[in-house]
């Protein structure tokens, strides 16, 4: 595979945001993966995605989908605005509150496990 070329990625990207209007999680997590593997830095997809893992239990999986260094206060930004269902009733800060939480930075390991700091 050649270079990211954020362009490729665009359409699945929006094909994701559309499935998900529509109420289709499959639908609209492949084709946030494929997003991702055309353009590892879309984080629109990239924190869909995250996001829908976590409303399915994958914890694990979203907190590797979530974790991209380079792209981490846009994902957060994007997914504040973009919530895929409402917080629950206890919120974690160990990188499966994408949406749910503004101020901090993205998740690191840290003592214990995921860990999110604030400026």
């Amino acid at each position: 595979m050649g270079a990211a070329n954020p362009r490729l990625s665009g359409p699945d990207e929006g094909r994701a945001i559309l499935a998900h209007q529509r109420g289709d999680d499959d639908a609209t997590l492949a084709a946030a993966r494929r997003a991702i593997a055309l353009d590892q830095e879309n984080f629109r997809a990239r924190a869909l995605a995250a996001s829908l893992l976590r409303d399915r239990g994958q914890l694990d999986d979203a907190r590797r989908t979530a974790r991209f260094v380079t792209v981490a206060p846009q994902l957060l930004a994007w997914a504040w605005d973009h919530p895929t269902t409402s917080p629950t009733a206890r919120v974690v800060l160990d990188g499966t509150d994408l949406g749910f939480t503004r101020g901090f930075y993205g998740a690191e390991e840290g003592e214990g496990g995921q860990i999110r700091l604030a400026p």
